[in-house]
This record gives structure tokens, sequence and C-alpha cells, in this order.
């Protein structure tokens, strides 16, 4: 059931009435609908007798404020959930914490989208330690969330402890609050990341970067993702000398990964 672009705002609550006999409703989609916390507490009612949902997606509801946190509690009642999209919700700390204690729940969970929520920044770590027992995670997108060189470490902890073995999919893009040192440690300690194929650190359009402090974590890195096939990594600024060691490191391990400046 897809609502998505419709500016249903301030008049959901009835619509929300209407879905209770849907039990077998795969998916809901409401993003960019202008929702409000009205209708985010009427859908906290009924989003949990939908109990053969797999994909929720409240993207881009800036408007829903905290009460958000309360629908993210009941979200334990659906076992078979797949993808939670909540980008740009403006999702507070109090919801990333209620995500943390909801997530050992969604043993089906395999794509979080939690991109363009600020919070996250400094605050990750709330959210990763409940991932130790999850082994179906596939798409993890985390783009412009502020993310701090402490939160690369618990994710570069995650990935050393095996937790993301399955991950295909990491968005770590527009996150240049994150200082060269805390990126350099990242390339160097991503050790479990068996199946990326499909990663991501470009910079915002605005922002330009030197790689130098850890170009040389990167290409070590590089080695212990088999996988790897796409690298973004637009307006970081590169000199000749390491283009030429980023194609280089291709011919002497036989790989095809394509580098986007």
């Amino acid at each position: 059931m897809v609502f998505s672009c419709n500016d249903i705002g301030g008049g959901f609550e009835d619509t929300a009435a209407h879905l209770s006999p849907f039990t077998q409703l795969r998916v809901f989609d409401v993003h960019r609908c202008s929702l409000t916390e009205d209708d985010i507490s009427a859908l906290t009612q009924i989003i949990p007798l939908l109990s053969s949902l797999q994909v929720l997606n409240l993207a881009m509801n800036k408007n829903i404020g905290n009460s958000v946190r309360h629908l993210i509690g009941r979200l334990r009642f659906l076992p078979s959930l797949k993808n939670l999209i909540v980008n740009n919700c403006n999702l507070t700390k109090e919801s990333i914490v209620e995500l943390a204690d909801t997530i050992p729940n969604l043993t089906e969970l395999e794509t979080l989208d939690l991109s363009w929520n600020k919070c996250l920044g400094g605050n990750l770590g709330l959210l990763v330690r409940t991932l130790q027992n999850k082994t179906n995670l596939r798409v993890l997108k985390l783009c412009s969330c502020n993310l701090t060189g402490q939160d690369l470490a618990s994710l570069a902890s995650l990935s050393c402890a095996g937790v993301l073995a399955n991950l295909e999919q990491l968005d770590l893009t527009y996150n240049h609050t994150a200082d060269d040192h805390s990126w350099a440690i990242f390339f160097q300690e991503i050790n479990g990341l068996k199946e990326l194929c499909e990663l991501d650190i470009g910079l915002r359009p605005s922002t330009y970067r030197e790689c130098g402090p850890w170009i040389t974590g990167l290409l070590g890195g590089l080695a212990r993702l088999p996988s790897l096939t796409e690298l973004g990594m637009h307006h970081w600024l590169f000199t000749a000398s390491q283009r030429e060691l980023l194609d280089t490191f291709n011919k002497d391990n036989k790989r095809n990964i394509h580098f986007a400046y």
C-alpha cells in the first residue's frame, strides 16, 4: 500500500483506522506525506496489527517529532519486517534508543536506512551495540548523519566481530564530520565485511578534502574486502600518484573495483 508523495498530513487518523483488516499487507509506504504527530499516533495503534508487513517507509516526514519513538517501539511486533526506511525524519536521540531496543526483535531485517538524521552523530554506538546477533542485514545507509570518529570505530568493531558479514551496501556519504585519522583507522579495521559490494564515503559537493592521511589504510582495507566492486569517493582530492596506486591495486590483485572520484 503506497501513499507516498501525497500531502496527507493532519488527516491520516481516519485513513489509518481502515488499515486494521489488512493483516496480510506487506508494503506500507508513506514517505514524503507531511505526516504530523497525530498521524504517527494513529499509525502506532495500527502498525502492530500488520504482522505480515515486510517494508515500512516513513522517509522525508520531518514533522513527526519525538512521537515516532512510540511507533518504533511497536515495530517489535512485526516479525517479517525486512526494510525499515526512516531517512530524513528528524529522529531524536530518544528515537534512536527506542530503535536500539527494538532491533533485536527484527530478526529478518535486511535494509536499515537512517540517512539525514543528524542525531546519530555521536550516538551510533547506542544502536550498533544491538546488532550483535544480526546476521541478515544487507544494506545500511547512514548518509549525512554527522558521524564522528567514535561512530566509525563502532562500525569497525562490528566488522571485526563478524556481525556485518552479510552486509552488501554501506552508505557513509556526506559525513565530513569524521576526521581523517578516524577514516584511516576505519579502513584498517574493517576485516569482516566479506560480502560488501558497494561502499560510498563521498563528501558534500561543497566540501573538498585531501585523502592523504588515510590512503594507505584504504589500500590495506581493500585487500580484506574481496567482494567490493564499487567505491564512491566523490569530492575527496587525489593526487595523480594516489590514483595510480589505486589502479595498481586492481592490476596487482586482479580486481576490478570501480573507484568513483
